[in-house]
């Protein structure tokens, strides 16, 4: 599926989850279409405003071995790329589904 360890995607959205700015991760690439190798990296296209470039580098330190590739939609002029995680993109948190899913006391 992924070809990525649960721990590493649970990492990822756990930090990016507590990033006010992100409303949405897409994964996309080889690992979202099914074709990536272990040595792939993992492509993740970020939505929302204002999102911090440090966010890159806190990402970078949780993942281990793997090297990341992250696009800001909101800034993406790529048409290309913009079609290819469109069509091949899996989408891996929404800050809106999380909200309607989290316990209301």
């Amino acid at each position: 599926m992924l070809n990525l360890p649960e721990s590493i995607m649970e990492r990822i959205i756990s930090i990016l989850s507590k990033e006010r700015n992100v409303e949405k991760v897409i994964l996309f690439g080889s690992r979202a279409r099914g074709d990536a190798r272990s040595n792939s990296d993992i492509d993740l296209a970020l939505i929302g405003d204002n999102i911090p470039l440090s966010l890159h580098t806190k990402l970078r330190d949780n993942v281990g071995l793997y090297s990341l590739d992250i696009v800001r939609m909101n800034e993406l002029d790529d048409e290309l790329l913009l079609e290819s995680i469109n069509k091949d993109g899996i989408l891996l948190y929404s800050r809106d589904e999380a909200a309607a899913l989290a316990p209301h006391g």
